[in-house]
């Protein structure tokens, strides 16, 4: 059964078609928008607790398709080329082409778990999900992450209002 975020791009038509409200569109949208970005840390979750778990054979499921792989290719294309310049024979190692299709969305979903956890995502200038770093940067500082300061006041404003509290805090140090 499909998700009901996959066909957001259809519900947005019938949004549009069914409230005429402009601000009642965008917020239904971003609410979507939000639902989504939830689904994706949600499935990502799945994945941190499944490489946190105790039993090695749920930990270390995913990790180990990828080590066939990479043994795979280190032998057929390393190993096997040098053992034949020194005139020994050996069969190569091939996989199912089904393999490497699973293989790669394994790499493509670790490589989507790193995308979502690096970037703050926003929708029509509101922000969706933060991003991991600056969270981690404003629990430790105390401060308020950049994204959350975004949704506060525009990029531009911010970045002056930055420049004037680092320029304010240099002439303190000079004088």
């Amino acid at each position: 059964m499909a998700s009901l975020l996959e066909h957001i791009p259809a519900i947005g038509e019938i949004i549009d078609r069914v409230l005429p409200d402009p601000k009642q569109k965008e917020q239904l949208k971003y609410e979507l928008a939000k639902l989504q970005a939830d689904e994706n840390i949600a499935r990502m979750g799945i994945l941190q607790s499944m490489f946190r778990h105790e039993s090695l054979f749920v930990a270390g499921g995913i990790p180990s398709l990828i080590w066939i792989g990479v043994l795979s290719l280190l032998n057929n294309y390393i190993l096997m080329p040098w053992a034949a310049a020194f005139g020994l024979k050996a069969p190569a190692v091939d996989l199912p082409e089904a393999y490497w299709t699973l293989l790669g969305f394994i790499i493509t979903g670790l490589f989507g778990k790193k995308l979502v956890d690096n970037n703050a995502w926003f929708w029509k200038g509101k922000l969706v999900s933060p991003s991991k770093k600056s969270l981690e940067a404003s629990v430790l500082t105390g401060t308020t992450p950049v994204e959350k300061a975004l949704e506060q006041e525009s990029a531009e404003d911010y970045v002056e209002r930055r420049l004037a509290e680092l320029k304010a805090e240099m002439q303190k140090k000079e004088g």
